[in-house]
């Protein structure tokens, strides 16, 4: 088993690097350059609004599939038609809610517009991340690497040509969400071919009895879902209506929250693997912590590695991707890229617990994350704007990531790493050091940048948190 995460975890790292930095850099980021923040600011409130109750498109049954396809492959044929058939009820029950609550709140005319094509690509996207829980429940975990950035590769094409190539055309944030729409449009018709000649597709009709079984299985994975979604992004919507300048500020605290998103893009690729694993593995009843050591050893060498030299080159980052960056930026993302390492803690406790379905637990850990997160957002937004949102959001991680430790320790009956901790903490004290050396050179940001990555990475093999004998034997051997 770790064997087969690890090859498939370098696979998706390899494909996630060729295309979605250049989405999220190349074609966001430069989409905001062109809009300003104001313009943005309301794009990325009413996404963040729109992304909150994307439960209601699922209810769970996506993570709920995974698990039960990889733990009985044999059903997922006889109930795929039924299933699609579900989620496109769904979808009119998630529109409407998104606009009863968006009239309530007091959404301008322009925001509503904006609004309705945002519901379309939420429910498009749902819909091909249900199509790629049958590849991961199966462990194809190839196609769904390939289906994992296929519509970010369809964006930076579409996106790319308005932003790059015709620049006679004035840009406004529809060319953005329109080449969106059609990036899942066409990745769905892909997807539903293949996924088709893999297993076929039955009995597309709604079937009540069928369907409310399915919400009993699945309103757990629902409920964590959507409470763990609530605390992570109602950040960006509370901002939005609570600051006097709300939308400049939401535009602030976007060009902070998607260099973090990026990278943690590339945590959940751990969470993609480590799921349909540890759910096999639960169910054979075999030992999880030789793989949870693998998986916790690579993503906090990572999140170590990443934090440090964010913080140190927080200024010349930013300016990298912005054309302009204020020094409230360079602040609110100092603050925000520490809770990255956190959220990796969160990626690995929480989907272990998930596989184990201790979700009562995850529930109420999320709920609690909720409260924290409102209630520092109400008191710190009217007075730091940016700046307080992001110090709510490392709050709020610390507390779940360290509640989660704590429990799943306990729970599964871990012993505690030592060797491993002391070694990350030497990481991490050894990387602050030397990025502190890096700063006061004269090297430029692109030379010390690549001498502080070159030291991380031998720091890391020095502190065998990364194995290359390892790594170059398992790729041989796959070979």
């Amino acid at each position: 088993m770790q064997r087969k995460f690890l090859f498939n975890l370098l696979l998706l790292i390899a494909v996630n690097l060729l295309i979605k930095p250049l989405a999220i850099f190349g074609i966001d980021a430069e989409v905001q350059n062109r809009i300003g923040y104001e313009d943005y600011g309301i794009y990325f409130s009413l996404f963040n609004f729109t992304y909150i109750f994307n439960i209601l498109l699922d209810l769970g049954i996506t993570n709920f599939n995974i698990k039960n396809v990889a733990q009985f492959p044999v059903l997922s044929r006889r109930y795929i038609g039924k299933l699609i058939s579900l989620r496109i009820v769904l979808f009119l029950f998630y529109a409407v809610v998104i606009f009863t609550i968006g009239s309530l709140i007091g959404f301008r005319q322009n925001q509503v517009y904006i609004l309705f094509f945002l519901i379309i690509n939420q429910f498009l996207l749902s819909l091909l991340q249900f199509l790629r829980s049958y590849f991961s429940g199966m462990l194809l975990f190839g196609l769904d690497a390939f289906f994992s950035v296929f519509d970010k590769l369809l964006l930076i094409g579409i996106c790319g040509y308005y932003l790059y190539i015709n620049q006679t055309t004035a840009f406004t944030i529809y060319h953005f969400i329109f080449s969106q729409t059609a990036a899942y449009i066409l990745s769905l018709i892909l997807a539903l071919i293949i996924l088709s000649k893999k297993i076929g597709f039955q009995n597309f009709k709604i079937q009540p009895n069928f369907s409310i079984a399915i919400f009993k299985k699945s309103l757990p994975y629902a409920l964590l879902i959507l409470t763990m979604t609530v605390y992570t992004r109602i950040d960006a919507v509370l901002l939005e209506r609570l600051h006097p300048y709300g939308d400049f500020q939401t535009g602030i605290y976007a060009q902070a929250y998607r260099i973090l998103d990026a990278f943690v893009m590339f945590a959940m690729l751990f969470n993609t693997l480590l799921f349909p694993i540890f759910s096999t593995q639960i169910q054979k009843r075999e030992n999880i912590q030789p793989l949870l050591l693998t998986s916790g050893k690579l993503i906090f060498t990572l999140a170590i590695s990443v934090t440090i030299g964010s913080i140190f080159f927080a200024e010349d980052i930013l300016s990298l991707f912005y054309d302009q960056v204020h020094l409230v930026s360079v602040i609110t993302f100092r603050i925000l890229i520490i809770s990255f390492m956190p959220i990796c803690a969160i990626q690995i406790f929480g989907t272990l617990n998930t596989a184990s379905d201790n979700l009562r637990f995850l529930i109420i850990v999320s709920i609690v994350g909720i409260i924290i997160n409102v209630g520092l957002n109400i008191f710190l937004i009217p007075y730091r704007g940016a700046i307080g949102t992001a110090m709510a959001c490392l709050v709020t991680h610390i507390v779940i990531a360290g509640v989660q430790i704590v429990y799943t320790k306990r729970f599964f009956h871990l012993k505690t790493a030592w060797k491993t901790l002391i070694a990350l903490i030497i990481l991490g004290t050894g990387l602050y050091l030397v990025s502190d050396i890096f700063l006061k050179a004269t090297h430029g940001f692109f030379v010390n940048f690549c001498l502080f990555v070159s030291v991380s990475i031998i720091f890391s093999v020095i502190l065998r948190l990364i194995d290359i004998k390892n790594i170059i034997q398992l790729i041989k051997t796959r070979s």
